[in-house]
């Protein structure tokens, strides 16, 4: 991913801004950013010392993106100079969220403990906070492991293992039940 800032909603602003850092005034100074605009902002004069800013504001787009380095030129006794700027990133947040189910037992005898293992994976490109487990009928899973980093988020990289007991009864036969995996970006919840 690249670095920068995780952005879940649009538009988004890239402030580009050209100073003339020499002791004479440029002319002719001109703007390109191919990434961000299709035309060349035409800046004309730029004055010794002085400071031009331009603002770009385009769609989000999930997933990593980059501006393209900026270039500035200007021109002075006709020789032109050049500028490369820097390159601004952002990351256009995807959150996601999975869970899968497993069993001890296949086939429990009434009174036997059946164990239910989840497993909770992140596909999706930012941490989750607030990660748990809820099974419809049996309640609240418990954490076991997977946060390798102790940062209490759901890294990308990680798997979260939870866990519940039963004891298998004679009804309902055969005993259904469904997990959902919640976890949380910024304050939206996203379930599996």
């Amino acid at each position: 991913t690249s670095p920068g800032p995780a952005l879940t909603s649009g538009p988004v602003q890239f402030k580009i801004v050209v100073t003339n850092t020499g002791n004479v005034d440029l002319s002719k100074v001109k703007l390109t950013d191919p990434d961000l605009s299709s035309t060349t902002t035409e800046i004309g004069k730029l004055a010794s010392s002085s400071t031009y800013e331009k603002t770009f504001t385009i769609g989000l787009t999930s997933g990593a993106h980059t501006s393209a380095i900026a270039t500035a030129t200007g021109v002075y006794q006709g020789k032109t100079y050049t500028s490369t700027g820097y390159v601004a990133y952002y990351q256009g947040a995807a959150p996601g969220i999975r869970v899968t189910e497993k069993a001890n037992l296949k086939l429990a005898q009434i009174g036997e403990t059946v164990t239910y293992t989840f497993t909770v994976t992140n596909p999706g490109n930012v941490p989750l906070t607030n990660v748990g487990v809820n099974d419809d009928p049996m309640g609240t899973a418990t954490y076991q492991e997977g946060d390798a980093n102790s940062d209490n988020q759901l890294d990308t990289s990680e798997s979260w293992v939870f866990t519940i007991t039963k004891t298998a009864e004679a009804s309902p036969n055969p005993f259904a039940n469904t997990a959902t995996a919640t976890g949380y970006y910024d304050t939206t919840p996203y379930t599996a």
